[in-house]
């Protein structure tokens, strides 16, 4: 685990990169923020899964976004979630991203609506918000904290320099504590996910509402997910954030 910050302020904001070893954009933030670090006052960025990395594997043993609250003396993975807990305790705010080969821009993913919570997201470009039921997400890392939301990238979109540049506008926004003008965003409160046997209308995509099934689909068709097809919302509501 790399760990960088800039101390000339408290630290306000962290940053986690690479949970997953196979999510590069990750390294491509870090990188970015590493180079341009004198120019952020508040900010600790983090590069957490360093062997899965090099490995260009998603993770070594065990899944680190799924191994929370972590082992001292647990598996690779649990090791480093134990570890990176105490890291990020005394932030204000904590950015956890993320890359998916599912069909979306960039979605922000939360635990709970809070004053910390709602701040990000009223940074961010996606008009949809994802809320995720306490029993999907208490082994990940935002399940452990109040103040940190996951930026949920699709991995090609994430090649491109705008994705950065929103990373980049979010966290200047953050530690100069501003805000933008109140959108209305749908938020999709997920408490399920959608088995592998389930056969889906044809063409459906994220946040679609499909009717026979009462349900608002989520990181649909991501490859990584061997058991589930994706995630599911049975009810969603409109929030000005």
């Amino acid at each position: 685990m790399k760990i960088i910050q800039n101390k000339k302020k408290k630290n306000i904001l962290t940053i986690v990169c690479c949970l997953h070893g196979d999510e590069i954009f990750g390294l491509d933030v870090f990188n970015y923020f590493k180079k341009h670090l004198e120019d952020y006052p508040g900010l600790k960025i983090i590069l957490t899964n360093e062997k899965a990395i090099a490995a260009k594997k998603r993770f070594i043993e065990t899944d680190l976004n799924r191994s929370f609250p972590g082992k001292k003396n647990g598996s690779h993975e649990e090791a480093l979630a134990h570890d990176l807990l105490s890291e990020i305790n005394v932030s204000d705010y904590l950015l956890d991203i993320h890359t998916t080969t599912s069909k979306i821009k960039m979605t922000p993913i939360i635990v709970s609506l809070n004053q910390a919570t709602e701040k990000i997201i009223n940074l961010c470009s996606s008009k949809e918000v994802v809320l995720m039921h306490g029993n999907m997400s208490k082994k990940s890392l935002i399940g452990q904290i109040d103040f940190g939301v996951s930026l949920e990238f699709n991995f090609e979109y994430a090649k491109q320099r705008k994705a950065l540049t929103e990373v980049i506008e979010i966290t200047k926004k953050l530690l100069l504590d501003k805000k933008q003008k109140p959108k209305t965003r749908k938020v999709f409160f997920i408490d399920k996910k959608i088995d592998k046997d389930i056969v889906l209308p044809k063409g459906v995509e994220n946040f679609d509402f499909i009717k026979n099934l009462d349900l608002y689909p989520f990181l649909l068709y991501e490859k990584s997910y061997k058991d589930t097809l994706g995630f599911a919302a049975s009810k969603t509501e409109e929030r000005k954030i």
